[in-house]
Order: structure tokens, then sequence, then C-alpha cells
């Protein structure tokens, strides 16, 4: 991913929930030539805590 930094355009991430009404997040960085996956990450525990999304937000705002 590092090697991408300057061309970097937008992170993007969406919820959804699964058949067994787990929450997950996913995460997609846009560049100029398409999308790339990043993660997903199982939310379901961390919403109880309105400080830990921005914690995760940060994290992965990091990576990129």
């Amino acid at each position: 991913m590092r090697n991408h930094r300057l061309k970097l355009v937008a992170l993007s991430c969406y919820g959804w929930k699964n058949a067994n009404h787990r929450t997950f997040i996913n995460f997609l960085v846009h560049y100029p030539k398409g999308k790339y996956f990043l993660k997903s990450v199982d939310v379901t525990n961390i919403l109880m805590s309105q400080n830990n999304l921005p914690k995760l937000f940060n994290k992965v705002v990091e990576m990129v």
C-alpha cells in the first residue's frame, strides 16, 4: 500500500450484517485505476462503545 500513497484518491467503508446478525465494516481504497478491498472488520462488539469506532477508523487510515 505504501508505494501507492501518492495516488490515493479516497478511503470508503460500508457496513453489513451476516446471517448470524453480526455487524461488519468493509474498507475500500479508491485509486484512479480502480478500487482495492483493504479489510473487513467484525464490529459487533466494538459498537457497544462510542469511542471504539473512531479508534478503528484511525487505525485503518494509518494502514493506508
